[in-house]
């Protein structure tokens, strides 16, 4: 119901003539943080085919990344100076790809238990991935209390690394993608005896919760989405081939690392949410960002007279003047009388009452 009121009430403010911007302007400096994603691991040629590369020929691209990191791995880097505060407030973005190795690592200790359970310590995923991914198995590593807690920790973690970023930057546009399935060319599929229908749907799972868990943490960790997984499905159905795993029995490869078509398709979820224009139903923006997108709309006036109320509002930054507008119009009163809180995720509520006091209904 909420989605359609402030569709409607944008509907009204665009018919008015008011035209509805991106939070600030598209950014030129990119650090780019992650995994072996985004070093571009596989690839025949990462710099020209990797995501990042494809990036850099619109950005400058710092790209941070490490084969097998996870995001553990990225709260060290920051820890540690790895990744430095310079570096952060140099940046107008911040992309992230984590997770992959998160998971797996959980998989394959599960299946490496599994394996010498069984008495069989050669044995990789792929041989007791008919057994162990089915989910009418007992031990089913998705539904364990291990991958519960796993994702918990991710979210906490991810949650502070992200809070850390912005505490360094607090005007950057942090992006994080979703995971997607690498092996869906194994729908379907049987080799020597071994069903791999399980390694796809147990995969599928498995991406599915991480990636819920991510969009779970959205408006905590203040962060956008790029939506790698939606992307990577209607690719696959229109015959993409979007990962390394090789599925010929005389040179198997699980690889799960993007093609060069994988990498094209995730630049484009990460240019395009670089690029996205204000949505005010998707949740994913703070009280600055509201702010500013409101007082851009009518045309961003200058304020002339009056003292900013707030200690947590920079004079220098990209929004002061959106917020001594929002303040001198009565559209904010802040979350106490000496504070702010633009970096905290606008509820609806709160960007409901922004639009009525800006637009009508005060």
């Amino acid at each position: 119901m909420k989605k359609r009121i402030f569709s409607i009430i944008l509907a009204a403010v665009m018919a008015a003539g008011m035209t509805y911007t991106a939070f600030a302007a598209e950014p030129t400096r990119i650090l780019a943080l992650g995994d072996s994603i985004t070093t571009g691991y596989g690839l025949n040629d990462p710099e020209k085919e990797s995501f990042t590369a494809l990036l850099g020929e619109e950005y400058i691209i710092n790209n941070k990344a490490v084969d097998g990191n996870t995001v553990t791995g990225i709260a060290k880097q920051l820890k540690t100076g790895a990744i430095t505060p310079q570096e952060i407030a140099a940046a107008d973005a911040i992309t992230i790809t984590i997770g992959g190795n998160d998971l797996m690592a959980l998989l394959y200790a599960k299946a490496a238990a599994y394996n010498t359970a069984n008495e069989k310590p050669e044995l990789a995923l792929l041989a007791c991935s008919q057994t162990l991914l089915d989910k009418n198995n007992a031990d089913y590593p998705i539904n364990s209390p291990e991958f519960t807690t796993a994702l918990s920790l991710y979210q906490q973690t991810l949650t502070g690394v992200t809070t850390t970023l912005r505490q360094a930057n607090p005007d950057v546009k942090i992006i994080v993608a979703t995971q997607y399935n690498p092996y869906m060319e194994c729908k379907g599929i049987t080799l020597q005896g071994i069903s791999l229908e399980p390694l796809y749907t147990g995969m599928e799972d498995a991406a599915n919760r991480l990636n819920a868990t991510i969009l779970a943490g959205a408006e905590t960790g203040g962060y956008r989405v790029a939506d790698v997984k939606t992307a990577f499905d209607a690719a696959h159905s229109a015959g993409s081939d979007l990962s390394n795993a090789n599925l010929d029995m005389t040179a198997l490869d699980l690889d799960f690392h993007p093609t060069a078509a994988g990498h094209a398709i995730l630049a484009q979820a990460f240019r395009a949410a670089l690029t996205a224009p204000i949505d005010f139903s998707n949740g994913n923006y703070t009280r600055a960002e509201v702010v500013t997108a409101l007082w851009r709309a009518i045309g961003s006036p200058a304020q002339k007279s009056g003292k900013m109320p707030f200690s947590d509002v920079p004079t220098d930054s990209e929004y002061s003047n959106a917020v001594l507008w929002a303040v001198n119009n009565k559209i904010t009163f802040g979350t106490s009388e000496t504070t702010f809180s633009p970096d905290s995720i606008c509820t609806s509520d709160q960007i409901q009452t922004f639009l009525n006091r800006c637009f009508g209904g005060k």
